[in-house]
């Protein structure tokens, strides 16, 4: 997925959740200082999202 696909999909909304759930199962979810959740491979000065069973998400992943 490109920088520009990741934006359209980010933007438009339609598949949030899914995005989502897909996001944290991936192990490189992010948080930026303003609180908006983002993929760390296009935002690495992002802070991982640790590892949370509940939440589906996986041990955060290394951008190397």
């Amino acid at each position: 997925m490109t920088l520009e696909q990741y934006k359209k999909l980010q933007e438009a909304g339609a598949h949030k959740a899914l995005w989502l759930e897909l996001l944290n199962a991936s192990g490189f979810a992010g948080v930026l200082p303003n609180g908006k959740i983002v993929d760390r491979r296009y935002f690495p000065e992002a802070t991982p999202v640790e590892k949370n069973s509940i939440f589906g998400t996986s041990k955060p992943k290394t951008n190397e």
